[in-house]
């Protein structure tokens, strides 16, 4: 009788990131895939136990991307908590910001001509 053991590799897709990212390795701008890969002990070709967790962020063109905690996960997909006593300071003083009212109103625009 033969017994047939080993490990096998399993991916799942978690979601995607809340923002967008640009990406240094294809430079598109796009929400990034968030990849849970596990390793499992494996009898008769049935993954039977989880030995590792990994997860990944990667862009979802070039699949370019590095290995982030599994605590930083929820933040990447939902944004950082805020409680209801905690809310974001936001200040109506452009002065602070270093843009004048027509700067921080203006659109960005690439002004390359390589076709990018």
């Amino acid at each position: 009788m033969f017994i047939v053991y080993g490990t096998r590799v399993l991916k799942k897709h978690m979601g995607t990131t809340r923002d967008e990212f640009r990406c240094a390795h294809c430079n598109n701008v796009n929400h990034y895939k968030i990849t849970r890969v596990r390793k499992f002990f494996a009898l008769f070709w049935i993954p039977l136990i989880p030995y590792s967790s990994k997860y990944f962020v990667h862009c979802p063109i070039c699949d370019y991307g590095s290995e982030v905690k599994k605590d930083a996960i929820e933040n990447l997909i939902h944004g950082p908590a805020i409680t209801a006593n905690e809310q974001p300071e936001v200040s109506s003083n452009t002065e602070n910001s270093g843009f004048s009212n027509s700067e921080a109103d203006t659109e960005f625009t690439n002004n390359t001509t390589d076709g990018f």
